[in-house]
């Protein structure tokens, strides 16, 4: 069985800093957490950029078990960027998959 956890990349609502969130990763991976994805609140929202990448990319380079990324990945080349110039090893999508079904089938013939 895997055992993932989803947190929140920053939660100034709450008053969380990012050393707090890091904090946090790092303890869920000591206590035997498979992986986790970094999310984060409704933000300004880039549609060019996924929404949490950077904060995303501190994690992973800081722990060891594997990271995702989600938020705002809509193109093939988003994808392929983040795994290939990151430690991120995974990208989760929704929004995207639910308004076109047929992105998989395009990202297989990468297009």
């Amino acid at each position: 069985m895997i055992i993932a956890a989803k947190i929140d990349s920053k939660d100034e609502e709450n008053g969380y800093t990012e050393s707090e969130i890091l904090t946090v990763a790092k303890n869920l991976e000591e206590a035997g957490l498979d992986l986790i994805e970094i999310s984060g609140p409704n933000g300004i929202r880039n549609a060019e950029h996924p929404y949490f990448y950077d904060e995303t990319k501190k994690i992973a380079e800081k722990i060891k078990i594997p990271v995702i990324c989600v938020g705002g990945i809509k193109k093939y080349q988003q994808a392929d960027y983040i795994l290939k110039n990151s430690k991120i090893e995974y990208i989760s999508m929704a929004r995207e998959l639910m308004k076109n079904p047929d992105t998989v089938t395009k990202w297989s013939l990468n297009k």
